[in-house]
């Protein structure tokens, strides 16, 4: 199976958000009659508000304090950015399977 679908993998077409940090990944593939299905997962980490902990919401929050001086909830970025992102790709006439941890409780 895994080789019926790589022929279809758009070669070089893996995004992932611009930090780095792995808030989403992506992977487009070719359909019938040129669509171009892509398969998005995204990760929202969790809302912590102790400063010093050593959770991913911490550690890329300092990450933007430190490299862009952003201080926005990491929660409000990541669906600011994500939602962006998606439109931007249906934009171009894809279609998208999203798979998301939210982490809204």
């Amino acid at each position: 199976v895994i080789d019926e679908i790589t022929q279809f993998r758009q070669s070089g077409d893996r995004d992932g958000d611009p930090t780095g940090l792995g808030h989403w990944v992506s992977m487009a593939f070719w359909g019938q009659g040129g669509l171009t299905t892509r398969v998005v997962t995204g990760y929202n980490p969790c809302l912590n508000k102790l400063k010093e902990s050593g959770t991913t919401y911490q550690q890329h929050r300092r990450f933007f304090i430190r490299h862009q001086h952003d201080t926005i909830c990491l929660q409000t970025r990541f669906q600011r950015d994500f939602i962006s992102q998606l439109k931007e790709w249906r934009d171009a006439g894809e279609r998208l399977v999203v798979c998301i941890d939210a982490n809204q409780h």
